[in-house]
């Protein structure tokens, strides 16, 4: 394939999308708990209104970019080795 990621690029784009990574009680839920815990969430509104701000300021953004990037280099791969003939798994 002639336009691959390098290895430590592609290295460090996995790392990114491991589920060790960020290490933190709230790694996944962006501190959703503390937020309903602390009275911020506390129904449809306030939720949509909190998942907002973690999608368009927070670590939403980067997730979305990453899994976004993750997408694009799997498709490339993919069109190429259909290209090349070979067999997908």
């Amino acid at each position: 394939m002639a336009d691959t990621l390098p290895a430590d690029a592609l290295l460090t784009l996995v790392q990114m999308l491991s589920p060790s990574y960020p290490v933190g009680a709230f790694a996944y839920s962006h501190g959703l708990e503390w937020a309903v815990q602390n009275g911020d969430v506390t129904g449809q509104d306030s939720l949509a209104d909190w998942l907002h701000g973690v999608l368009r300021h927070g670590a939403g953004q980067a997730d979305a970019l990453f899994l976004a990037l993750l997408q694009s280099f799997l498709d490339e791969v993919t069109f190429e080795r259909g290209q090349a003939g070979e067999r997908l798994s």
